[in-house]
């Protein structure tokens, strides 16, 4: 299994880290961890757009996201992209409820990708918050791929 990682925020408008700073360290711990992440709370707000560590090529992969809302329930999903943000793969909306959860996300890619976004919809009042990373399918990393 390979391990890659955020490594750079390239588009986080209308996102917050928990605690301050970039929000990518905010998503690249090795175990999960319920004190930091980023959150947004608006309805269609911006995506997230993060570079990884390392090129995923064309394939399946699942990306585990340990996510939650305050209240109520969103929807999230994810788009791998090319450096040039054209979408490679795109996967389903998720419902997220109140308990602090791991999604493990199937994608397919048609193509390399060297970026992830996060897109949220259907977010009432909650607030959504991205927390840790689940360690076991991806190796303690934010995104693994057999």
């Amino acid at each position: 299994m390979a391990t890659v990682a955020p490594t750079s925020d390239v588009s986080v408008v209308g996102w917050t880290a928990e605690p301050p700073g970039n929000k990518y360290e905010a998503i690249d711990e090795a175990s999960p961890s319920d004190a930091d992440y980023i959150w947004s709370y608006t309805d269609g707000a911006a995506p997230a757009t993060f570079g990884l560590s390392s090129t995923i090529p064309a394939g399946t992969h699942t990306i585990n996201l340990r996510s939650f809302v305050n209240q109520g329930t969103a929807s999230m999903r994810v788009r791998l992209l090319n450096g040039s943000d054209v979408v490679q793969g795109t996967s389903n909306y998720v419902t997220i409820n109140t308990v602090a959860t791991t999604y493990p996300i199937s994608i397919t890619t048609t193509g390399d990708a060297t970026r992830l976004r996060i897109e949220l919809s259907d977010v009432l009042p909650a607030e959504i918050l991205m927390v840790g990373i689940d360690p076991l399918s991806w190796n303690g990393e934010f995104l693994s791929f057999t």
